[in-house]
């Protein structure tokens, strides 16, 4: 049924990693020459699902549109073409922690990371198969957990809250005015460009099953969640079973 997938059977056998896991490596210049590397490179985004690549190079210059220039390269030779966002011009987003880019960012607190969460929640049918997080200039940490892990261990131990997680539909939904026309990044305070605005919304579980019942995807974000998109009957459970679900996402357990 529906398009399938070479990769179909991995999936299948795909175990769940906890913070333990052995973070494959691979070099940047020989995925980009070797078939057999990039083949390699896509099993492991299966199994176990994360990856760490190194010698990608730095860009020639730091503005926008060449920060990320040297991972959409390598991309492209394994992959293709990354999602080009529906505004931005790049189909790349960059996060500075400098006074003028925080003002861009208006929904992010620079200085407060992030809460876990999967990217592109508001947007139908993902989060995508790939995420890539490429380090232009400077140090962060960067913190990944797996879904699958997260969910077996809530199916097993807390089985009412993953019905909930399972079947409940929350609501994922975005609006903004942060790109200009031209794709340029802007403040929402700026009254001197003219805005593009856009918006996205996405209904769904957090924990999303396939036909068969395994664990399809997981799609999570705090700062786009509706906070009354829930039916009333169950508002009060499900919450609960969202609290455990964000508690476990940050639980060192599970993060590598």
């Amino acid at each position: 049924k529906g398009t399938g997938s070479m990769l179909g059977s991995l999936h299948r056998r795909r175990t769940p990693w906890m913070q333990d896991v052995k973070m494959p490596e691979f070099d940047a210049k020989t995925l980009a020459e070797s078939v057999d590397a990039q083949v390699e490179f896509l099993e492991t985004m299966v199994d176990p699902g994360i990856a760490l690549i190194t010698g990608v190079g730095t860009p020639e210059r730091l503005e926008r549109e060449f920060a990320g220039k040297p991972m959409e390269d390598l991309v492209f030779k394994i992959v293709g073409k990354l999602n080009q966002h529906p505004v931005r011009s790049t189909t790349y987003g960059v996060m500075r922690k400098t006074a003028e880019s925080a003002k861009q960012g208006a929904d992010y607190d620079m200085t407060n990371p992030l809460s876990m969460h999967t990217d592109h929640s508001v947007y139908q049918g993902t989060p995508g198969y790939l995420q890539f997080l490429y380090q232009a200039e400077g140090s962060v940490r960067s913190k990944v957990c797996d879904g699958l892990a997260l969910a077996e261990y809530v199916r097993e131990h807390h089985p009412e809250a993953y019905k909930l997680l399972t079947t409940v539909e929350m609501t994922h939904s975005s609006r903004n005015t942060l790109y200009t026309r031209e794709g340029a990044p802007r403040s929402v305070y700026d009254q001197s460009t003219a805005p593009a605005p856009f918006e996205l919304v996405h209904t769904h579980p957090i924990i999303q099953l396939d036909a068969e019942g395994h664990v399809e995807k997981v799609v999570q974000s705090e700062t786009k969640r509706g906070v009354c998109a829930l039916p009333y009957d169950v508002y009060e459970p499900f919450m609960e079973a969202y609290e455990l679900w964000t508690q476990l996402c940050e639980d060192e357990r599970f993060i590598k």
